[in-house]
């Protein structure tokens, strides 16, 4: 890599620092790996505060104080303000950005103002904000996790669009640690990862399946309380899974401890609403963690692998997705063929967060 190395890094997240890992957080931990000097901007709270979690990488918390609903002001004036928090958020970081990565269209609109050598606008989801657009014409270069995203701004301004898919943390190409985890054997497993509070998934699907498949055993890995990444808690849900014998809510695990846990499951399970919301639902960041393992996946309708049917067995209306997934558990042998698992893996390996950095930084050196 050329660009993204000695280099300082700000990246600006709508998910704050804690301990579920998304994009935004394997990214900023890849790069500050790398020897980058990497600051990981927060969303806004009540404190101005700098803290180092790792070796080149710390977390930023500011206070827009009296600046509340920012983005409802008009341009000249929120610029104004965004200045003076920019300032701010460099003296606290002791630092100024060579790089400025945002993935949140909701703050910062003019990524110009920060003055760095190089402006991404990254957006891993689909967004429902005014001001996006301000964003990508900020930026000089914008990635995207689905052809979705791409399709929805390509048509809106000059600057560059690339796919690039979401990447495998490297913790999965390695050999899986020792956990503490003893399911019951002799019951297929299915395993499901994934905050249970997300505002997108199907919960009629999901408590359908769980509760048809009586002799299958669910593990559940992932928040089901309050936690960075949780929004409004389903508290219906998680009381009736709890009260389920084939369900077990193990609560969220670090993400270096999961490949061990996956490796334990027979079949991985998907129920967003990938039918009323393809765009939201068009490439989840779990599906290359279920790949890199090798066994099948039921799933919602995902738009980038409509063509790998054969990988993810999809469903265009979620209601027919408990008959699916009756469907993949009497062909868990055909399904889960060493050939299916070898073509899996290896395209998981290849889309590797190390990997994306050399296409991203591939890209950036034609800005």
């Amino acid at each position: 890599m050329n660009i993204l190395r000695g280099k300082s890094i700000f990246i600006l997240s709508p998910e704050a620092w804690g301990k579920s890992f998304v994009s935004k957080h394997h990214y900023a931990s890849l790069l500050a790996q790398k020897g980058n000097r990497v600051y990981f901007v927060n969303p806004p709270s009540g404190k101005w505060a700098k803290q180092k979690v790792a070796p080149n990488l710390w977390v930023l918390d500011y206070s827009t104080a009296w600046r509340k609903g920012l983005q409802r002001w008009p341009n000249f004036l929120r610029k104004w303000a965004n200045a003076g928090l920019i300032k701010r958020l460099y003296q606290l970081a002791e630092a100024k950005a060579d790089i400025i990565w945002s993935f949140d269209p909701f703050r910062f609109q003019d990524l110009r103002q920060f003055g760095a050598d190089y402006r991404i606008y990254h957006p891993v989801d689909p967004h429902i904000c005014p001001l996006e657009q301000a964003v990508i014409n900020s930026a000089q270069i914008l990635f995207a996790s689905s052809h979705k995203i791409i399709e929805r701004f390509e048509a809106t301004g000059p600057t560059p669009m690339y796919f690039i898919n979401h990447g495998l943390a490297q913790h999965f190409l390695a050999a899986a640690p020792e956990v503490d985890f003893s399911p019951r054997s002799e019951r297929l497993k299915v395993g499901y990862v994934g905050n249970l509070n997300y505002p997108f998934l199907d919960e009629r699907a999901l408590l359908s399946i769980v509760k048809q498949q009586g002799e299958v055993d669910f593990y559940f890995i992932g928040p089901y309380e309050k936690g960075n990444l949780s929004g409004t808690e389903r508290k219906s849900l998680i009381a009736q899974l709890m009260e389920l014998d084939n369900c077990f809510l193990l609560g969220p695990k670090p993400s270096a401890e999961l490949p061990a846990y996956l490796d334990h499951f027979d079949l991985f399970l998907m129920s967003y609403e990938g039918d009323k919301n393809p765009a939201a639902m068009a490439n989840p960041h779990k599906i290359l963690e279920y790949l890199s393992r090798g066994k099948a996946v039921v799933s919602h309708f995902i738009d980038e692998y409509k063509e790998r049917k054969d990988w993810v067995y999809m469903v265009e209306d979620n209601a027919d997705l408990p008959a699916k997934f009756a469907w993949a558990l009497g062909h868990l042998t055909e399904i889960n063929s060493e050939q299916l698992q070898a073509e899996r893996k290896a395209y998981a390996q290849a889309n590797s967060y190390l990997a994306q950095l050399h296409r991203i930084d591939a890209y950036l050196q034609e800005i």
